[in-house]
């Protein structure tokens, strides 16, 4: 599961104001916060040194991702196949 976007919103506001990971894992978990949350929003930055907070790219793929791409191979497949079966259709028609 994706780490909560206000949760990100703030992780990237407080490294952008030079706060540690330690001083934000602190404060979010002092709030309420689960640890597993707060590690899945603190991972989705690099440590880097840099003004601003670097995100991770995300290498994950949602089932809602995995089922459009089906849908669209799918077609294309579809589409390839047909327009593969006119052209053979049509060929003996074609002038030559």
């Amino acid at each position: 599961m994706a780490a909560d976007k206000t949760l990100v919103g703030f992780v990237r506001e407080a490294l952008g104001r030079n706060a540690t990971q330690d001083e934000i894992r602190v404060a979010l978990s002092s709030a309420g916060w689960s640890a597993e949350d707060v590690d899945r929003s603190l991972g989705a930055f690099a440590e880097v040194e840099f003004p601003v907070p670097v995100p991770k790219p995300r290498t994950d793929l949602s089932p809602r991702d995995a089922f459009v791409y089906l849908v669209i191979f799918s077609t294309i497949g579809i589409a390839a196949y047909h327009f593969g079966a006119l052209v053979f259709e049509l060929k003996p028609v074609l002038p030559q």
